[in-house]
């Protein structure tokens, strides 16, 4: 539409609602509610592609709420939300939802690691006796 010219009838704009994800998900950022429609937990955490960790399941949903100087934090267990759909509560926009980290999702995030390092040096090992012949592999090895 040309400089200085409006629409008509003019057409409202429409105030984004966002919700914030964040913690252990596959893509962490901020999401658009859809308009005029609510969203879950459940459908927020699909949208960033879902927990990193099967073992996670402590969230946190901080809100901020009209008139109050602090936010207001709501705990909630992922198992619950997908057993129970009174768990799986309504964001509200602004809402900052994070999948936390705990010892369980920690532990198991690092025995992975482990095992991708044990088995990037099995698969170090074969290339290398590829490469070298048995015996200069194993004085490779020892240095």
């Amino acid at each position: 539409m040309p400089a200085g010219r409006t629409a008509w009838p003019p057409v409202p704009e429409v105030e984004k609602r966002v919700v914030y994800v964040m913690g252990l998900v596959r893509a962490p950022k901020n999401y658009e509610m859809p308009p005029g429609q609510n969203l879950s937990l459940l459908d927020a955490l699909a949208m960033a592609g879902g927990v990193t960790e099967t073992v996670a399941d402590k969230i946190l949903i901080v809100r901020s709420l009209p008139g109050q100087s602090q936010p207001t934090m709501i705990k909630v267990s992922l198992r619950e939300a997908k057993r129970n759909g009174q768990e799986n509560l309504m964001l509200a926009s602004g809402d900052v939802v994070t999948v936390e980290d705990t010892p369980l999702t920690y532990t198991v995030s690092t025995i992975k690691q482990l095992i991708r390092i044990a088995n990037l040096n099995s698969s170090l090992r074969r290339f290398l006796s590829t490469v070298f012949n048995r015996s200069s592999l194993q004085t490779l090895i020892q240095i």
